[in-house]
């Protein structure tokens, strides 16, 4: 009577529960709002967001060659039809801005700093706020590298959709055999429970499945253009060559994307940057920079920077068509490392998704047969 009690009062206490977390008003908006800041984030990551960004670049050019200011057309494609999330940003940015806050201070604090294209807009409009550039040029190749980001997205997706689709099928496959023996006719799994070693049978097939799990994420992982260091590379020369555009020396656009707590190159410009203000000249900081750099793509951009210091060749010019050259190059790292994975996949198969397979399908016959009175 007294574990009937107990049962009675925890399933009372447990309704109770459930029904506060569902009705009571708090709780509904910490759930709703986790939803919400779930779905932005998604949002941001997602190449709709990139496409509002080339909405608003293209909006802002135009607006500025009718004679409005950054902060006019950036309030009037907040304020524009359609909703979204870069909207809103907007509008809580130019609320902040009317509050006497910087452009470029309330437009970081609203727009992820992991968004690319979003910081290369800020980063320019800030270089238009300090050297008073003209910002049109600048737009226009911004915009003309996201609809080249996009269509390489578009292709890298196109090519390997068969293989991640393949990849989900190989992963399921164990789980579908055994739910399928489970539901055809449970006692046909009932050997591995039989003997001693048929245990160890089944820890060792759902090892070999964790592992091919793990395999299959990376090998799916490894191939995205910005899981590798030349990425990062890539994403720092772009800032480059907008401080470039706005009018500043090499020197200078160096300095721009200095940041000691960023990325791997952006702490390297960062401590040439340093250097220069202690009187190291420009010329040496790259050549070390060459010297101790490991990836050719990054030691050949640095020699090309040390030469057309040298030779006085324009940084605007050169940043530009290193820019192309280094995203070419991550394409291209790409395309090689989809190109290898079929092969990758079925290696995976054989060696760590298959052994679960033959753990529940054949396994039970062979202990059924071993273990049989002749």
């Amino acid at each position: 009577m007294l574990s009937l009690a107990s049962a009675a009062t925890w399933l009372r206490h447990d309704l109770l529960l459930k029904k506060i977390w569902a009705n009571w008003a708090p709780l509904h908006f910490l759930r709703s709002f986790q939803l919400d800041d779930l779905r932005e984030k998604r949002w941001w990551m997602s190449a709709e967001a990139d496409r509002a960004v080339e909405n608003l670049i293209l909006e802002m050019y135009e607006g500025l060659q009718s004679g409005e200011t950054v902060s006019q057309s950036l309030a009037r494609f907040a304020e524009s039809a359609g909703e979204n999330n870069l909207k809103k940003a907007l509008r809580m940015a130019m609320e902040q801005h009317g509050k006497g806050i910087s452009l470029v201070h309330a437009l970081r604090s609203h727009i992820p700093a992991s968004h690319k294209f979003g910081q290369l807009l800020i980063r320019a409009v800030e270089m238009q706020l300090q050297h008073g550039s003209d910002l049109g040029p600048v737009l226009v190749h911004m915009a003309e590298m996201i609809a080249d980001e996009e269509l390489s997205r578009a292709e890298l997706q196109g090519k390997t959709v068969e293989s991640r689709w393949t990849a989900w099928i190989l992963a399921v496959s164990p789980v579908m055999f055994v739910l399928y023996f489970w539901a055809a006719d449970p006692q046909l799994l009932e050997p591995l429970l039989r003997v001693s070693w048929g245990m160890w049978a089944i820890v060792y097939g759902l090892t070999s499945w964790v592992i091919g799990l793990l395999v299959l994420r990376w090998l799916l992982v490894r191939i995205r253009p910005d899981k590798h260091p030349l990425h990062e590379l890539v994403v720092v020369m772009e800032f480059m060559v907008l401080a470039a555009k706005s009018g500043v020396n090499l020197s200078q656009c160096i300095e721009s994307v200095s940041n000691p707590e960023g990325n791997r190159y952006e702490k390297l410009m960062a401590s040439i940057a340093q250097e220069g203000k202690k009187g190291i000249p420009l010329r040496q900081s790259l050549a070390n920079w060459e010297n101790h750099e490991d990836i050719p793509e990054a030691k050949r951009l640095a020699h090309n920077l040390s030469t057309a210091l040298s030779l006085g060749t324009p940084v605007t010019h050169l940043l530009e068509r290193q820019s192309r050259l280094l995203r070419r190059s991550n394409r291209s790292r790409v395309e090689k490392q989809i190109n290898a994975l079929p092969l990758q996949l079925t290696l995976c198969t054989m060696f760590f998704l298959f052994p679960p397979v033959f753990v529940v399908v054949l396994i039970p016959s062979i202990i059924n047969f071993l273990t049989a009175s002749w």
